[in-house]
């Protein structure tokens, strides 16, 4: 036992050096240290390779709501179309003798349109004139457009006055925001028999903004009318009627973008994003200084990614957003079929991600993040696995689709404030041995 005890003490010295002395350390910080997380931002031209813009998504009669302007902004002029169902439809009255029986026969007295603004949505802060007006030639409400009044496969007819005309006028009423949301406008009996003709197919309501310089957004019209059955001439009976069809028409409609990108409008334009995020990156200075140079872009560093894009007013003038824009990113699954590829579940969480106005609109230009984490992370892995088909394409776009006429522009690639791609991420400095 003694020569035990011995033998463990004459050792001891030597487990106390070991302790205390690296062979191959010259200094305690060449030891690994601790994460660092850093935001990089990487220049269109290292991670994207086209950008495309196409619209054609939907149409005004899909938005179900109407807009109104004159000239707006000194170019945008809109106008709502309404057709209404059958005012002559058969109701149940007392006749004369006080028996229950159907009548379809009715003289017209007169009745009141009821339209009402979104007031959130409108750009008009004052009294405003508006012009109620019968349409006189036929139309076709899901295809007709400012030039033309059906524009349907294998039938365009041109309006004969562009811009939904000629119509004949009804009543001319002012609507004032600061006393509510709805304009009251009489109608008379004549107009109420014209639009009871079920023989007419031209029939219907054609809204005008009168006042200039504003933009005002329609979300119901109805109608109320009285009645005079033929089976009592005693009764008056009021009705109500809503639309059948309705939908607006405008002018210009806005070309694709020169050198920009767009999301949004009626009908509504996205933008595609062809783009591989590179396995490394050899700057900025920063990132070398200290996470080191190459630095490995691993799926696992990825904390966070976004595109930034810069805001541009709307060209041309008068489509720019009142309300909020709410801005969508998918992956495009089938980027050979683009513009009418299927699209996958959107990165933006619970949703779209809502802009306010304020980032647009006559003012200098902002700067919008719009983040697709796991589509960089999921084309990292695949690139680390080897794989042969990561996703490529990305398609932005604004829900849901149409959603106003207002679209969002943003500065594309190769000018001032072209995109790039934000990345936050997280590494350790390299180990250095002598």
């Amino acid at each position: 036992m003694k020569k035990l005890i011995l033998a463990l003490l004459v050792l001891l010295p030597l487990s106390s050096a070991c302790e205390e002395e690296t062979p191959t350390a010259v200094s305690e910080s060449l030891f690994p240290v601790a994460p660092r997380t850093l935001e990089v931002h990487i220049p269109w031209g290292q991670f994207a390779t086209t950008a495309e813009v196409f619209g054609d998504f939907g149409e005004p009669y899909n938005l179900r709501q109407g807009v109104l302007s004159n000239n707006y902004k000194g170019g945008l002029s809109a106008r709502m179309l309404v057709r209404w169902g059958n005012l002559r439809a058969a109701q149940s009255v007392r006749d004369s003798t006080g028996t229950t029986v159907v009548d379809s026969i009715f003289t017209y007295l007169g009745g009141t349109l009821l339209v009402r603004f979104d007031t959130l949505s409108s750009t008009r802060h004052a009294p405003a004139l508006v012009a109620a007006q019968r349409i006189l030639p036929a139309w076709h409400p899901p295809s007709a457009t400012w030039e033309f009044a059906v524009d349907s496969a294998g039938d365009r007819r041109p309006w004969p006055e562009v811009g939904g005309g000629p119509a004949q006028p009804i009543i001319l009423g002012e609507w004032d925001p600061i006393t509510g949301d709805s304009l009251v406008l009489p109608v008379d009996p004549l107009t109420l028999t014209a639009w009871a003709d079920t023989l007419d197919v031209g029939k219907g309501l054609r809204l005008d903004m009168v006042s200039q310089d504003a933009r005002l957004e329609v979300v119901s019209v109805q109608l109320r009318y009285e009645v005079i059955p033929s089976v009592n001439p005693d009764t008056t009976l009021v009705r109500t009627a809503d639309p059948q069809d309705f939908t607006f028409i405008y002018t210009p409609e806005p070309g694709p973008p020169e050198d920009g990108l767009r999301v949004g409008g009626v009908p509504a334009w996205r933008t595609f994003i062809r783009m591989q995020v590179p396995d490394e990156l050899m700057g900025p200075p920063a990132l070398c200084e200290v996470l080191g140079c190459p630095f490995q872009l691993r799926p696992e560093r990825i904390n966070h990614a976004a595109l930034v894009f810069e805001t541009l007013p709307s060209v041309p003038p008068g489509f720019e957003p009142i309300d909020s824009v709410r801005l969508d990113v998918r992956s495009v699954l089938a980027p050979d079929r683009v513009p009418r590829s299927p699209l996958g579940p959107s990165f933006s969480g619970t949703g779209a991600r809502a802009l306010p106005p304020e980032l647009f609109g006559d003012g200098a230009p902002r700067q919008v993040s719009v983040p697709f984490t796991e589509f960089v992370i999921a084309q990292l892995a695949d690139a680390a696995r080897g794989g042969t088909e990561p996703p490529t394409a990305l398609a932005i776009l604004a829900l849901p689709e149409p959603s106003s006429i207002a679209f969002a522009a943003f500065a594309g690639p190769g000018g001032p404030g072209a995109p790039f791609l934000r990345l936050i991420v997280t590494g350790s400095a390299p180990v250095e041995l002598p």
